[in-house]
């Protein structure tokens, strides 16, 4: 697995991985149902954000 699939995608983009594993990025954040509530980023899956909260669960506090 590579080191991107493995961290917190906040902390992987400050780091530039995102540019060098562009593909492997784009998977993990391509059907995002989770949104970190610190930096905006999302994600398939909560495990992949710092802070992170379901977007459904955001657009039903409107």
């Amino acid at each position: 697995m590579k080191k991107i699939e493995k961290a917190k995608l906040c902390k992987v983009a400050k780091t530039g991985l995102t540019k060098k594993n562009i593909s492997s990025y784009a998977a993990l954040v391509k059907d995002a149902s989770f949104v970190c509530k610190s930096c905006g980023r999302t994600a398939a899956s909560k495990k992949q954000l710092c802070s992170p909260k379901a977007i459904d669960d955001l657009i039903a506090e409107k």
